[in-house]
């Protein structure tokens, strides 16, 4: 692929002109499977060490605007039935397969919850979500919390049952699985936690903890220290650590730890959920990085949910914006950040860009729009746009249910009006340079 360019960069990056990138030295070690793959084709993000790497770069931020560039207005085709997007998305680039390794079709989870005045009442927090990963692919989920990405990814790992849709993994349908024949497939979907210092037993050494993830892959008993070495070396940690409980990491290490124990097992697909949201920030572009070197050297796909646009430019193929359960705009990561057509991915962008710009990058006219209010799950039982309620550009139609929007080749929008906001907003901006 071409190099990942975008509108900011991970605190801690050098500028664009530089030509070091970070890499590790442990691509040939044990743990590490190559499957005949060439070297990296994709830049990871420039001035971050690597986990062997004993300096620090320079804080330079550096921000490039949206592009301007145009599309004609001509309206595609509704997509009369959110199944259609799964079985018309195009594979990834770096896909090496014609089929999609994971296939989510029209899913749906249901909870009971408690109101004020102890009612129980349904909450849909999933509403006929449907997307594809291809192998070696990053699918990104962005939105706010509480819009569902996280539950997601709850439903695909089986640590919840869906209410409704279809999960097909590898050709085969896991969603329906019992307890029994979805054991053969753990150790092929595997999960990286939001918080590492929650995510391990504090009373397990950290050389237990990943044993018992290597024996899902049969590894046996005289291998284990061997394999444990092999593991932590492909995350930059020496083999030392393994005899030390979790409680004397820090949150860095510990989440490295949390990689070296995803991928233990050998995974196809890999769960990410918001890896970096719980680092500092001066780490956090290293644990991108590890991420994407590791991807590279074992085929691994990603369904990454976070809610950081930054590290979705660093590591995505492709993106799918939710709100309240619902995915409002799916495409290619290039797309959507060059041209988001949902008035709530352009406000999502559009806060990540003020963001950058008071840490001091360049400022350029470009429309983004602003939302009203806070996020309420009561608009989640909205037969209309869930959005309206904060939408600027609400008018009556947005009453009426809506539907996802084929608005160009390979990007959809759940918006009546993007193209008319898009003009209208960009229009705005040009008047206001």
């Amino acid at each position: 692929m071409g190099p990942r360019s975008g509108f900011s960069r991970i605190p801690g990056t050098r500028t664009p002109a530089s030509s070091f990138v970070a890499s590790t030295d442990n691509r040939g070690s044990g743990c590490t499977r190559s499957r005949g793959r060439s070297p990296p084709s994709r830049p990871l993000i420039r001035g971050v060490p690597s986990p062997t790497a004993a300096r620090r770069s320079g804080r330079s931020a550096t921000h490039r605007s949206l592009s301007s560039a145009r599309w004609t207005a001509e309206r595609w085709p509704v997509i009369e039935s959110e199944t259609q997007i799964a079985a018309s998305t195009s594979p990834s680039p770096r896909d090496d397969h014609g089929s999609p390794l994971l296939q989510v079709d029209g899913l749906v989870k249901d909870y009971v919850r408690t109101d004020a005045s102890l009612r129980r009442r349904p909450l849909r927090a999933v509403d006929g979500v449907s997307f594809t990963v291809g192998r070696s692919e990053t699918f990104a989920l962005v939105g706010e919390s509480g819009s569902g990405k996280s539950t997601v990814g709850r439903v695909l790992l089986r640590l919840t049952e869906q209410t409704a849709g279809s999960i097909v993994f590898d050709g085969e349908e896991i969603g329906r699985l019992s307890e029994r024949q979805a054991r053969r497939f753990r150790h092929r979907i595997q999960m990286l936690f939001q918080d590492p210092m929650a995510a391990f037993d504090p009373r397990m050494t950290i050389r237990e903890s990943l044993a018992e993830f290597l024996r899902l892959r049969g590894v046996p008993r005289s291998a284990v220290n061997s394999e444990v070495a092999r593991a932590l070396a492909s995350v930059g940690l020496d083999s030392d650590l393994a005899r030390r409980r979790p409680g004397a990491l820090s949150g860095g290490q510990l989440q490295r730890v949390g990689v070296a124990r995803a991928l233990a097992p050998e995974p196809e697909l890999v769960f990410l959920d918001e890896p970096t949201s719980a680092l500092d920030v001066s780490i956090r572009g290293q644990i991108v990085n590890l991420l994407s070197e590791l991807q590279e050297t074992q085929s691994v796909g990603y369904v990454l949910v976070t809610h950081d646009l930054r590290v979705v430019e660093a590591m995505a193929d492709r993106v799918g914006v939710m709100y309240l359960g619902q995915l409002v705009e799916v495409c290619a990561k290039e797309e959507l950040f060059e041209r988001p057509l949902h008035p709530y991915t352009r406000a999502l962008i559009g806060v990540t860009r003020r963001s950058a710009i008071a840490e001091g990058a360049a400022d350029h006219a470009v429309g983004l729009g602003r939302l009203h209010g806070e996020l309420s799950l009561e608009h989640a039982e909205r037969e209309g746009c869930r959005l309206a309620p904060r939408c600027p550009f609400a008018e009556a139609r947005c009453e009426e249910p809506q539907e996802l929007v084929q608005v160009a080749p390979a990007h959809w929008a759940r918006c009546w009006k993007a193209l008319d906001v898009e003009q209208q907003v960009d229009a705005d901006a040009t008047k206001g340079s």
